[in-house]
């Protein structure tokens, strides 16, 4: 008798306990309240070969439209960036796929550099799919939209071919960049490479080649803050300017001023690779200490020099 009470106790326990979580899930269920057909389509549940089935959620419809239009462009790359996971990770010292991750992270960095990906559009998806909720407890709306897009084995082969082509090219650029940083001796250089090192930076999937490339670009850096102001008397009341780059000349944009305690007369004239000054020393006198003082303004720095009469 003791065990048959106990038995249904338990059993009113858990009738009540269904009941209440019953009343849990439809409180918090998401009743779908319009479709874009009838039913779903058969794709979204069992994806087709030869297509690429992308999925997104938003409060909107438009929003979710954006979103699924990402999410596409995502596959995609992903689809086809794969091909290169191996090479540009094996080497990379990256844990847990984390450096991958972070492709996908900059994706519209990346697919705006790439012209065979930038027309992918929900224009040319083969079918499109949505379902739009309303959550009675929250008073929020959801719409979740699918969408079937055509990728065959073809299609996909032509696109790693060439995102590996352009890969490849921005390889090149990295290189040459390593390579020319030695020679580099004009300031509109300099900040061409910086941007170009910038980009590369932002494309690279991997650790290896943005370390690479942080790395050159920290050392074009360091260029514009090792240059130097040099003046040089070659006659008498004329000075010749240069920049300088270690034992190298530097051609920067800029204004050159000059100043002297007792020269007078002076002409600044801008040369192919510097300036020349010309000046008039009648009112220095020997015993005193002249000197003319030169500075370079402009290209966001101020570089200073003075020279002895």
């Amino acid at each position: 008798m003791m065990i048959e009470y106990r038995l249904k106790s338990i059993l009113r326990l858990l009738s009540f306990l269904s009941c209440l979580f019953v009343c849990v899930l439809a409180n918090g269920e998401m009743k779908v309240v319009e479709r874009s057909s009838k039913k779903a389509p058969e794709w979204v549940m069992h994806h087709p070969e030869g297509y690429l089935v992308a999925i997104a959620s938003a409060p909107t419809l438009q929003d979710a439209q954006s979103r699924v239009e990402q999410e596409l462009l995502r596959k995609v790359m992903s689809a086809i960036a794969v091909n290169v996971e191996g090479q540009t990770l094996t080497d990379s010292g990256v844990e847990e796929g984390k450096e991958w991750d972070n492709f996908y992270s900059k994706l519209s960095v990346r697919s705006a550099q790439l012209p065979f990906v930038s027309d992918i559009s929900l224009a040319k998806s083969k079918d499109t799919y949505w379902e739009h909720s309303f959550d009675k407890a929250s008073g929020k709306d959801n719409y979740d939209i699918y969408v079937l897009y055509p990728f065959d084995a073809a299609t996909r082969h032509h696109l790693i071919v060439e995102y590996e082509a352009h890969d490849s090219k921005m390889e090149n650029s990295l290189l040459q960049l390593e390579n020319e940083y030695q020679n580099a001796d004009r300031y509109e250089d300099i900040l061409k490479f910086e941007g170009e090192l910038e980009g590369l930076m932002e494309w690279f999937p991997d650790l290896q080649r943005r370390k690479r490339a942080e790395k050159t670009l920290e050392a074009y850096k360091k260029i514009k803050t090792s240059l130097t102001l040099v003046g040089i008397i070659v006659a008498k009341g004329e000075c010749c300017v240069r920049v300088m780059r270690g034992d190298k000349i530097f051609k920067v944009p800029g204004r050159l001023d000059a100043s002297s305690n007792c020269a007078s007369k002076i002409v600044i004239r801008p040369e192919s690779d510097g300036w020349r000054i010309t000046f008039n020393t009648d009112d220095c006198l020997e015993d005193e200490d002249n000197d003319l003082k030169i500075t370079l303004r402009g290209a966001g720095m101020g570089l200073k020099t003075t020279v002895s009469l």
